[in-house]
């Protein structure tokens, strides 16, 4: 769930700018733009060559977005929280990691020459290609399709938002039980309809599986993602709730779906989202958490700052000093009296913990500079995540209270290797909340040997997820498929 991982930055910084340390970054699968697509070139920076690539795509209100690889670091990903393109400049800004690109497109449209700086500036120039092989998952089908697949849209009349997404099913009138996949999410960069995470499309994967299991599947852009419309950082989880309702409708309207059982998966912080529909509609027959938080936002978060700096080799003072400091910021946005100062009171805690991760320089000069560029670079896009209404939504937000009232059938999953959402405090809290509404009909289960996407993993560590070539591990497409018939059919 990337709502709360505030402080994933520590992993984040580039090799060009301040020694060898990754750079990460997620992807969309863009629609048909000009500059729609890979675009790939080397930096060379300092001596050190990286394979950069970025990805471009059109949103539905015309902007660009798009993310970065670096296919020396592990391929995982960044997304762009700029991107503009203005008299044949197109202009790129990962704040996440204080870098930037500006360039020039050349006149048949292949080329862009520009430069690439964070905090020092270093030439880079982009080609147009139709593919990048270093970045093909062998579980991504492959088409021909031995089912139907269409691109849809239906809307959230309610909230203003038209949303876009992929509905497949198999040959023949139906009408077939349905699932509706509902995307891990972050506020400053939403999820689109394949669940995109470290360069590995899960929900692609898994509606292909449950397609090929007689299953029909609706997954969707989040809101500001894809061709989705919105803005997903004022998007809450209960705006996502009314969203899914939406979904159903539409649904309904389609002969090829049975609307008697039409259920939810959702990962990550679509676990929240899929149990605030369920006790909204008894039309969702069933759902599926697959590495939902069970447990309130701020004891997540108390519980990630130890896990993720463990995962991240930080060592237990390192926990405790992200401890420390997301307790600080609690504190702030707890402080429902003084609102005001609420954000540089943010700022402020951030700038030291941050500054004191980044290896500071001893004296004055052009170390230095790049020292305070990517420090404010980062700690800018941190104040925006932290501070987005959907990030003050999950940092309050008690799952539990939801849970109790759902009466449909739950699967509850984790694997044990995850460090944004530890299994074993999570998936208590999910059973207990479960046994406590009376619930008839739920399953958990804590899976060994798998990581937040459910990839097989020899550890904890987030680096694993880009490296791995499994996308998702096999047993677990099974075990999901197989519960759902035992209940559908």
């Amino acid at each position: 769930m990337k709502q709360l991982r505030v402080f994933v930055w520590l992993s984040l910084f580039m090799t060009c700018a301040l020694g060898n340390r990754p750079l990460a970054i997620a992807a969309d699968a863009p629609p048909a733009t000009p500059l729609a697509g890979y675009w790939r070139g080397t930096l060379n920076a300092g001596g050190a060559k990286l394979r950069l690539v970025f990805q471009i795509r059109t949103k539905a209100d015309g902007t660009l977005a798009g993310q970065v690889y670096s296919l020396d670091q592990g391929n995982a990903a960044i997304p762009f929280d700029q991107a503009t393109l203005q008299n044949g400049t197109l202009k790129l800004q990962a704040g996440a990691i204080g870098g930037a690109f500006e360039g020039k497109i050349s006149p048949d449209g292949t080329k862009v020459t520009g430069n690439w700086t964070q905090g020092q500036t270093f030439p880079l120039n982009v080609e147009h290609v139709d593919d990048v092989p270093e970045l093909a998952k062998p579980q991504d089908p492959k088409k021909p399709y031995p089912y139907m697949e269409e691109e849809v849209s239906y809307q959230n009349q309610a909230a203003g938002i038209n949303i876009a997404g992929t509905l497949t099913h198999p040959q023949g009138d139906g009408p077939f039980p349905t699932i509706i996949l509902l995307p891990d999410s972050a506020p400053t960069a939403p999820k689109d309809r394949n669940d995109e995470d470290a360069g590995h499309r899960p929900f692609l994967v898994l509606a292909d599986h449950l397609t090929r299991q007689g299953f029909a599947v609706l997954r969707a852009d989040d809101r500001g993602a894809g061709q989705t419309t919105g803005e997903e950082s004022k998007t809450t989880g209960e705006d996502r709730a009314g969203d899914v309702l939406a979904a159903i409708e539409y649904l309904k309207t389609r002969k090829e779906i049975d609307a008697h059982k039409i259920g939810l998966i959702g990962h990550g912080g679509g676990g929240i989202v899929a149990p605030l529909a369920a006790v909204k509609s008894p039309d969702v027959r069933f759902i599926i958490l697959m590495a939902a938080p069970g447990i309130p936002g701020q004891d997540l978060m108390a519980l990630q700052a130890v896990s993720i700096a463990k995962a991240y080799g930080m060592g237990k003072e390192g926990g405790m000093q992200s401890l420390e400091a997301q307790a600080e910021i609690m504190d702030i946005l707890n402080d429902e009296q003084d609102k005001a100062t609420q954000e540089p009171r943010v700022r402020e805690v951030l700038t030291r913990v941050i500054g004191n991760a980044i290896p500071k320089p001893k004296a004055p000069g052009p170390q230095m500079e790049v020292y305070n560029a990517v420090l404010k670079n980062i700690v800018d896009a941190q104040v925006k995540a932290i501070m987005a209404p959907a990030t003050r939504f999950y940092f309050r937000y008690d799952p539990a209270a939801t849970l109790r009232k759902v009466q449909c059938p739950v699967l509850a999953i984790n694997g044990e290797l995850d460090p944004f959402i530890p299994a074993k405090q999570n998936l208590n809290n999910i059973e207990q909340a479960l046994q406590e509404g009376n619930n008839p009909d739920y399953t958990v289960k804590s899976l060994p040997k798998l990581n937040h996407l459910f990839q097989t993993a020899a550890t904890a560590s987030p680096a694993e997820q880009s490296q791995s070539k499994e996308t998702i591990a096999p047993a677990v497409l099974t075990l999901i498929s197989d519960w759902i018939k035992q209940r559908v059919q």
